[in-house]
């Protein structure tokens, strides 16, 4: 059978299918092949609005790669919950469909005009006040997105701010709700205050009975995890680096080099003028106009006065075309030629690079000159250490991860390499600080070849200047830990709990014979009077207590409220003095005005997403 299928794939009729499916993918693709069978998978619809499988991987991986990057050098992908990553990016695709189509419906509208402004406004694409098309073009290539991607991504964005901006932009505050803020903001209060010390019940009785119910019923929380008693061999650059030397010699040669680096170094400062080769302008139009403009200054038009009418760069325009001072490799070598070719307080004919023409000024020359060998000798010995210790690291971590590896522990690898041999007990696994939390070390650590045969860690990077490898001497197993283990701890817990219990039932018991009016005297009152709400001698939580308490037409009003501690505070208000709405410049209460507006109207924005999104069709597929 095979054979027959050989002979036939040699006929005439074989070879054009063959040559068909060839030239359909190089015109097409093979998504003119597989796509034309089922189409792009979707994983969910809005409003009509498809979101493709590849729309959804493609905003996944970018979000993973903001999450490692937030997470630091030492990140591990495999600690990323993929299913969970995979259903808020889904959510948040969701939220833009429903956002854009609502958008949309309004007849809201983005220019390309504004998206390259917006585009070349971002710093991160911007050197030297200039548009860099190459800071744009490694951007794109990093997030994985094309220009057009780019592009489109800032046209939703825009397009949804609209809406969100003319919303909280709408919203305002009324004079008479400013006012009765300031009020409220500037009221002081007169109240005395007792505390019931949870100290004082610390002396409440917990039997064997109640410690070993505790300790059943919470048995999941006194399980003990894999832990284990490790040796180990930390190596690092600096460490490496205090024991290098540098002879006078090896300073000399090296300044000798750094002098050389400046012969014939010169710096220049300049002046430039743009005009733009773009859509707008072609090359020959943008010649004739550097020209003319070049006529002007012939004509005595000053350099900067020109620059101001004229230059199409927003960055120096202002600054009548400034540069500042240059040395070569900074600029468009085109530019930079011209430049150095130029004479003191001249005018460059026009120079064409790839942003246009431009008409250069020369403004000055200043020759670099080296420092002195004693003013940069501690940074030349740094420098040299620390290459010399870069090499030796690399070389003696190849070293340290050939012997531990070989070796039964680490007494080999530290003898051989000098190292001490550290120990530190009860390492845990799942551990979230020091050294020993780093996601490689505890999967090597605890890994079946480093617990059940003996061997060493791996020679893990912690960081870039820091190694670790590591023996276990002792490994316990994850269990339950027995109550005699956990009995002194959860006995302090109830009877922590009884004595607060204990101090709310003894400030409940007073605040009713208070408001009973029943014999207070034998109460310790401390008086506190024109308290504001920022009285930072009492706890935050007893604040709160007593301005959230009214006190309308009676004389004295009590409350209580128990701190994060357990004491118990019981006050007893007295007094409430407002302020005038007088009492803050006209300034602080025309930003107050705004910074309400402005919450207010994010308020209403969100109760705006969440209608939209309630009358949203939304279907995951």
């Amino acid at each position: 059978m095979l054979q027959d299928i050989r002979e036939n794939a040699q006929g005439t009729i074989a070879k054009v299918v063959v040559g068909l499916i060839v030239f359909t993918f190089a015109l097409f693709g093979v998504d003119s092949i597989i796509g034309g069978l089922g189409g792009e998978p979707e994983v969910a619809t809005v409003n009509g609005i498809e979101i493709k499988e590849s729309e959804l991987l493609r905003a996944v991986n970018t979000q993973k790669r903001q999450v490692l990057a937030k997470m630091g050098p030492n990140a591990d992908p495999n600690l990323l919950d993929e299913v969970l990553l995979k259903k808020s990016v889904l959510d948040s695709l969701i939220d833009q469909k429903i956002l854009l189509s609502n958008s949309e419906k309004a007849d809201l509208y983005v220019s390309d005009e504004a998206i390259n402004q917006l585009i070349t406004s971002f710093p991160e694409f911007n050197q030297n006040g200039k548009f860099n098309n190459d800071a744009l073009l490694a951007f794109l290539s990093n997030t994985g997105l094309s220009l057009g991607e780019f592009r489109t991504s800032l046209r939703k964005e825009i397009l949804t701010s609209q809406y969100r901006n003319a919303i909280a932009g709408s919203s305002f505050v009324l004079p008479h709700e400013i006012d009765r803020l300031i009020r409220l903001d500037g009221e002081t209060r007169d109240f005395d205050v007792t505390t019931i010390a949870v100290a004082d019940f610390m002396d409440a009785d917990v039997s064997e009975a109640e410690v070993q119910e505790r300790y059943e019923s919470t048995k999941s929380s006194f399980v003990q995890p894999d832990t284990a008693d490790v040796t180990y061999l930390e190596m690092t650059k600096d460490g490496i680096m205090s024991g290098i030397s540098v002879t006078d010699e090896e300073l000399k040669a090296k300044y000798a080099d750094f002098v050389k680096s400046y012969q014939g170094k010169e710096e220049r400062k300049s002046s430039h003028i743009l005009i733009e080769v773009n859509d707008k302008m072609t090359a020959e139009q943008a010649l004739e106009k550097a020209k003319s403009i070049q006529a002007e200054i012939n004509s005595g038009l000053a350099f900067d006065e020109a620059a101001k009418k004229y230059s199409e760069d927003a960055g120096t325009a202002k600054l009548g075309g400034a540069l500042g001072y240059i040395t070569r490799d900074t600029f468009d070598s085109d530019f930079e030629n011209a430049l150095f070719a130029m004479q003191l307080n001249t005018v460059s004919s026009p120079v064409k690079t790839s942003y246009g023409y431009h008409l250069i000024k020369l403004d000055d020359i200043r020759a670099e000159t080296a420092p002195s060998f004693d003013d940069i000798r501690t940074s030349m010995e740094l420098e040299i250490k620390g290459a010399m210790a870069e090499r030796q690291f690399v070389a003696l971590q190849e070293k340290l991860a050939d012997i531990s590896y070989a070796a039964s522990d680490l007494q080999e690898p530290a003898h051989e390499l000098g190292l001490e041999i550290k120990q530190l007990n009860n390492v845990a696994k799942g551990a979230v600080e020091g050294d020993f939390s780093h996601p490689a070390l505890q999967r090597s650590l605890f890994s079946s070849d480093v617990i059940s045969e003996g061997r060493n860690t791996d020679v893990i990077e912690i960081a870039p200047d820091k190694v670790i490898v590591a023996h276990v001497s002792a490994f316990r197993p994850e269990h339950l830990k027995e109550l005699s283990e956990v009995k002194a701890e959860i006995y302090d817990e109830l009877k922590q709990e009884k004595a607060s219990k204990n101090a709310m039932n003894r400030g409940e018991t007073l605040l009713a014979a208070l408001n009973a009016k029943e014999d207070a005297s034998g109460v310790s009152w401390v008086k506190h009077e024109k308290v504001a709400r920022n009285f930072n001698e009492e706890s935050p939580e007893l604040i709160a207590a007593v301005f959230a308490t009214a006190l309308n037409t009676q004389s004295e009003v009590y409350g209580t409220t128990q701190l994060s501690n357990g004491d118990i505070k019981v006050f007893r208000l007295t007094a409430i003095h407002e302020s005038s709405q007088d009492s803050i410049p006209v300034e602080q209460k025309n930003m107050l005005t705004r910074m309400l507006g402005a919450n207010s109207g994010n308020v209403d924005y969100q109760a705006y997403r969440e209608s939209i999104k309630t009358n949203a069709q939304v279907e995951r597929l």
